[in-house]
Parts: C-alpha cells; structure tokens; sequence
C-alpha cells in the first residue's frame, strides 16, 4: 500500500505526534513528583539519590 501523503496529512500526523509527546511528558513529570516524594520520605541514609 503505496500512499502519497497530503500536506494536511503531515499537519494532522504533526499534531497528533505533538500531542501525544505531551501527554507523555505530563505522565512523566506527574511520575517524577510521585517518586521525589516516595524517595522524600525514605530514612536519609537510603536517599543517596540526591
């Protein structure tokens, strides 16, 4: 299946691609802050992470 793709065909796969980078990156930084806080309330001899 040989398909030539449209100007707006690159537009709609650009946006979708953006967008799914941002909800990728929305998911990791609300992953980072769960994390930073788990690792916040470690004893501090196991929080050599820092």
């Amino acid at each position: 299946m040989n398909r030539h793709l449209t100007p707006a065909d690159v537009n709609d796969l650009r946006r979708e691609v953006r967008d799914e980078f941002a909800e990728a990156q929305t998911t990791l930084a609300e992953h980072g802050s769960l994390l930073r806080e788990i690792l916040d309330r470690l004893p501090c001899e196991q929080t050599e992470y820092r």
